[in-house]
């Protein structure tokens, strides 16, 4: 992907996510989530990074064998929408 830096600060943060996230689902531990009027905020201000975020909970899901949060799907779309501000400053 042009523009993606492997080695970025963000690209990290989405990384150790999905680490904790792995071992939080491995535990049976649930995620503490933002407020809902944040989670309605981040649909709306970063609808590709919600759209993705939504992809890859259908494929955790389907892999899992099991529901994830919208608390999940909340902070997943924090990392990708960092993920994309990223890729859009370096390809400028």
């Amino acid at each position: 992907m042009p523009g993606f830096e492997p080695d970025s600060v963000d690209a990290a943060r989405f990384a150790a996510h999905l680490r904790y996230f792995f071992v939080r689902d491995r535990d049976g531990l649930g995620l503490a989530g933002p407020a809902p009027s944040v989670v309605a905020m981040l649909e709306e201000q970063e609808p590709a990074a919600h759209r993705l975020a939504e992809r890859i909970r259908a494929l955790l899901e389907l892999r899992l064998g099991h529901s994830i949060s919208n608390d999940e799907v909340a902070y997943l779309t924090v990392h990708l929408a960092r993920l994309a501000c990223d890729v859009k400053a370096a390809s400028s």
